[in-house]
């Protein structure tokens, strides 16, 4: 349809006018966390309670239909009117965990840290800070169906104009025009309300088609995204370092098995390639690495000679970490440490010659960043079922590398290849005392602990 010349000026004084009740919306966010829920459309603009939402509690409106709640926003009373004279609707998520309760519409206390992974507490984020974004926002919004776009779920709220013919719009007196039909598929779902509903936007019919045809489209309508409004409130997630705690994990067939959806495991020399880069037990992922590319990982287990734990496939076709094929591990903690302890299956001195140590380096991060020094630990014993370490880092982390270093000898000169498994992992918040994993029993020949 093609618009005339005062009807484009009327679709930009609308445009205008949704500009500033989203400005409006978008400062009430910023200064409480939340959005108001609508004003009741039915009273006059004579009423000291116009313009006023109206709140149900617990976040529930109770004017789910209503208009827009201009005294509540700090706007002027016309900037609620369309530019026909009709009061602009105004649709919101509101849910008990939706977007009008205290704090709805704040995820200050989300982490934005690709580590985060807790939960949410009543709908809000985990003052610990440990609930990421998406989890906060998953399942929250509106929808709209945009000139036969992609569907939008996520509408925080959408305001109509109910365009020329007002069909289903209040007037200033609080009296509601004519509705449009039920069967009118597109103009008629822009009456409702709730999650359940689509919004529609598309092109005005042509002024021949009346206004009672089911066919009639003459709505001009706006909305915000859940995140877009969120964040441009300044109430968005932070970068917040993870809250200090304990997480330990030891790397057995059950705790493996189950991980992979209760996958039989074979113990002895053979192994097994795991068909996976990346595994996550106790909420402690634990990924494969050759240089900086990902890898496979594998499980392997000798009874009595090495303790369970995990590898990366090699190029060379072993199952261990291996220091010639530049192989590594990069584990990823659900809560920061200050101190590591570490147990390693088949981290031995080899027999003869004497005075050679397989060795490896422990790497730390926050937020993805490396901090602290690096820390090289070296075997000690050439009997052991594994072989553990406890680390003061002297630094907070969330994450560990653990590389495989070459065989050393007793000046510290590389003299060959280390290989081992990761058998068990601790971290810990506190950096008093020792921090032991659940192998580290320091029993001879059963397990060892070095310094």
């Amino acid at each position: 349809m093609k618009k005339t010349a005062g009807e484009t000026d009327r679709s930009r004084q609308v445009a205008s006018r949704f500009s500033t009740i989203q400005s409006g919306l978008l400062q009430y966010v910023a200064a409480n966390g939340r959005l108001p829920c609508p004003a009741r459309p039915t009273l006059s603009v004579g009423n000291n309670s116009e313009g006023l939402e109206v709140d149900g509690g617990g976040g529930v409106c109770a004017e789910p239909l209503g208009t827009i709640p201009w005294r509540t926003l700090g706007l002027r009373q016309e900037d609620q009117f369309d530019a026909w004279g009709h009061k602009v609707s105004y649709r919101v998520f509101f849910t008990p965990s939706g977007l009008t309760r205290p704090l709805g519409a704040s995820m200050v206390d989300c982490s934005t840290l690709p580590s985060a992974a807790g939960p949410l507490d009543a709908g809000n984020c985990l003052a610990s800070h440990a609930t990421p974004e998406s989890t906060f926002l998953s399942g929250k919004g509106l929808k709209v169906q945009e000139f036969g776009q992609p569907l939008v779920t996520d509408a925080a709220y959408v305001l109509i104009s109910h365009g020329p013919t007002g069909r289903g719009a209040y007037t200033a007196s609080g009296t509601q025009l004519a509705p449009p039909s039920p069967t009118n598929a597109a103009e008629f779902p822009n009456l409702q309300s709730g999650a359940g509903s689509t919004f529609n936007l598309r092109a005005a019919t042509d002024s021949g088609v009346s206004a009672t045809d089911d066919a009639h489209f003459d709505d001009l309508l706006t909305y915000a995204r859940v995140a877009d409004l969120i964040r441009g409130a300044g109430r968005g997630g932070r970068n917040w370092p993870l809250a200090l705690g304990d997480s330990s994990v030891v790397y057995d067939f059950g705790t493996v098995s189950s991980a992979l959806g209760g996958r039989s495991l074979i113990e002895g020399l053979l192994g097994n390639n795991l068909g996976q880069q990346s595994l996550v037990i106790n909420n402690i992922s634990l990924q494969g690495l050759v240089g900086t590319a990902g890898a496979e990982l594998t499980s392997l287990a000798v009874l009595g000679l090495i303790e369970p734990g995990l590898g990366v496939a090699s190029a060379s076709g072993t199952l261990f970490i291996e220091s010639a094929q530049n192989e590594s591990v990069r584990l990823k903690l659900p809560a920061a440490g200050k101190a590591i302890g570490i147990s390693l299956s088949g981290f031995v001195d080899p027999v003869l010659p004497l005075g050679r140590h397989e060795s490896a380096q422990l790497r730390f991060f926050l937020n993805g960043v490396q901090v602290g020094s690096s820390v090289t630990i070296k075997s000690c014993s050439p009997v052991a079922l594994s072989t553990s370490f406890s680390v003061v880092v002297g630094q907070t982390f969330d994450e560990v590398q653990v590389v495989a270093a070459p065989l050393v000898n007793s000046a510290g000169t590389a003299v060959g290849n280390s290989d081992f498994l990761v058998a068990a992992i601790k971290s810990c918040a506190s950096d008093s005392g020792p921090c032991r994993t659940a192998l580290d029993a320091n029993v001879p020949l059963v397990a060892q602990r070095c310094p």
